[in-house]
């Protein structure tokens, strides 16, 4: 029997092993992961998932569609894609891209319009390119400022956008992550480069990916 075969029987007879061993850590792990999720996870995401079901399918959907109408003409795609694009922009990526492989998998669109959809729920989001928009703006409408440099304007709008956002409650937190998108896409339109270096300061992977190659050169 290959090594690999081995570890996949020893692993979980192993396990058997240590429950039978101790059981009352077994059980009080049990108990805990029950708990967390029938008190955190079934009350969160249960909700919003009937909710992105009923948008999809239901005819709360049909209704949103024939109401947004002309912004999906606009974006070319059909009227049933229409809970796909919301709960894209309001719920993420993940949401989007489950709604839109929905739609795809009952054939109620074609190829390049279900493509179409997907890249507009998983990609776009309205939030973080507005927030663009109004720094770009900012930035060339106050760049010969004396007084005050274009930047600490962004930054004082972050400050009171980010104040505003630990005042808001937590049922009103698709309003906080839209203006945390918001403020995100600001701050990094904004602050790109650091002495001449691209660099993210909202996030650290790239900034992981580049300064370690920095280094890999700085080495050689």
């Amino acid at each position: 029997m290959k090594l690999k075969g081995i570890l996949r029987t020893a692993a979980p007879a192993a396990g058997l092993i240590l429950l039978a061993l101790r059981p009352e850590i077994g059980m009080s792990a049990a108990r805990k992961g029950l708990a967390t999720w029938a008190g955190a996870l079934v009350p969160a995401l249960f909700p919003y998932c009937f909710l992105a079901i009923a948008l999809q399918r239901g005819a709360l959907g049909r209704a949103l569609g024939r109401r947004l109408h002309p912004l999906m003409r606009l974006m070319r795609c059909p009227e049933d894609g229409a809970g796909a694009l919301i709960c894209g922009w309001l719920g993420g990526n993940l949401a989007g891209a489950k709604l839109t492989a929905m739609c795809a998998g009952e054939g109620r669109m074609s190829r390049g319009q279900y493509l179409r959809l997907g890249w507009l729920c998983t990609v776009c989001s309205p939030a973080f390119a507005l927030g663009v928009f109004v720094a770009e703006q900012i930035g060339h409408r106050y760049k010969t400022s004396t007084r005050l440099h274009w930047r600490q304007i962004v930054v004082a709008i972050e400050f009171v956008l980010l104040l505003l956002v630990g005042f808001i409650p937590t049922q009103y937190n698709i309003i906080a992550t839209a203006l945390v998108s918001f403020a995100c896409s600001m701050q990094v339109q904004t602050f790109r480069k650091v002495h001449g270096y691209g660099y993210a300061s909202t996030m650290c992977i790239g900034n992981l990916r580049s300064g370690t190659e920095s280094l890999s050169i700085y080495l050689r």
